[in-house]
């Protein structure tokens, strides 16, 4: 017990020393906000790292192991005595990495966002240090991501067995009986009385019922659930009921004004947000309002605005980085074309809002 305790007062002893270190660099890193002076100074290290299908579930960035692009890494600076401080966010490009540069001396919390599928199969979030020494950290997140989905619907099948009832043959005798007297008449005179006949007759019938049978024939009954969305393999979904082809990564660029959203969507092409469909620019659009109601009522409904009156489900797998607020439309409010309307993915809330807001952006195109 005495060795704990040692170990212990050692261990709490090296904590404080480091914190009043820390605490230090974040009082003077605090005052980077405001001198750009002690920023240029302070500024030196970086913290960067890939995003990766982690086919193996091992933890670790294999060879032949394919980036994910488009995933959201949010910074925060920790201090002892003051809030954490959120730094920023950056999305992985075409090769899964993103890079966080001109950080002071402190320690740093690096999270990824989840996929909306599969779990992160490594820590998330990471807590890192920029020290003096150490200026440059790597910080990689691998996640369990599905390939595609070729089957459309699944089928269930019960079938009933033939049944037949047979009736016994059963047989009803009747026996009729006839009887006939004859009497004689009587003589006069004293003479003897006359003889008499009587005939019997037996009749004898038979019924017969002959056996039947009733046979019920089998029946199939056949239950068939339709998947909705079908991964195509090449960074696309197809809605299979209404053919339109969505973006998989339903946050590629992260908050944009309804200007810079709108731009975004015509100059998607394949080779871009992890698309290999060999698409162009301009092919890919902002969704209408309509089509973002669609997306999360099934079959598909629309509604002028506020919350919809029909069971909504905030979409899930086979797409990626579907975020819980708004996502831009390309349809204008009728009385102020300044305004468009947004739709919310976790409960389906429309509403309209000014184009200089920032809204996330959901690339649709036909599926033609």
């Amino acid at each position: 017990m005495k060795k704990v305790k040692q170990l212990n007062s050692s261990r709490l002893l090296v904590l404080s020393l480091f914190f009043s270190a820390i605490l230090l660099f974040s009082l003077t890193a605090r005052s980077e906000d405001t001198n750009p002076a002690l920023v240029t100074n302070a500024a030196t290290g970086s913290i960067s790292g890939f995003c990766f299908n982690d086919e193996n579930e091992n933890g670790i960035m294999d060879e032949g192991e394919q980036p994910v692009a488009g995933m959201t890494i949010t910074l925060t600076k920790l201090t002892m005595f003051f809030s954490p401080i959120e730094l920023g966010t950056a999305v992985t490009d075409e090769q899964g990495a993103y890079t966080f540069s001109n950080l002071g001396v402190s320690i740093y919390r690096v999270k990824a966002q989840s996929g909306s599928e599969a779990q992160c199969t490594t820590r998330n979030p990471v807590l890192t240090f920029i020290g003096f020494v150490n200026k440059t950290r790597e910080v990689n997140f691998g996640y369990v991501v599905s390939g595609a989905t070729t089957t459309t619907t699944i089928s269930s099948t019960t079938t009933s067995q033939p049944t037949s009832t047979t009736s016994v043959a059963t047989t009803t005798t009747s026996v009729a009986t006839t009887t006939t007297s004859t009497s004689g008449g009587g003589g006069g005179g004293g003479g003897g009385g006359g003889g008499g006949t009587r005939t019997t007759t037996t009749t004898v019938s038979t019924t017969t019922v002959q056996p039947t049978t009733t046979t019920t024939q089998p029946t199939t009954t056949t239950t068939i659930n339709t998947i909705k969305f079908i991964d195509n393999g090449n960074g696309t979904v197809t809605d299979a009921r209404t053919g339109l082809v969505w973006l998989k990564n339903a946050n590629p660029c992260g908050w944009k004004d309804w200007y810079d959203a709108d731009t975004y969507c015509r100059s998607l092409a394949s080779g871009q947000a992890g698309l290999t469909d060999g698409s162009s620019a301009g092919q890919w659009r902002l969704p209408s309002k309509e089509e973002l109601e669609g997306i999360g009522t099934d079959p598909p409904a629309t509604w002028e605005s506020d919350y919809p009156s029909v069971p909504w489900t905030m979409p899930g797998a086979p797409f990626i980085n579907v975020q819980s607020y708004y996502y831009w439309s390309g349809t204008s409010y009728a009385s102020n074309t300044g305004l468009a309307w947004g739709v919310t993915m976790d409960d389906g809330l429309v509403d309209y809002g000014d184009r200089s807001n920032g809204f996330y952006v959901w690339p649709v195109r036909s599926g033609n």
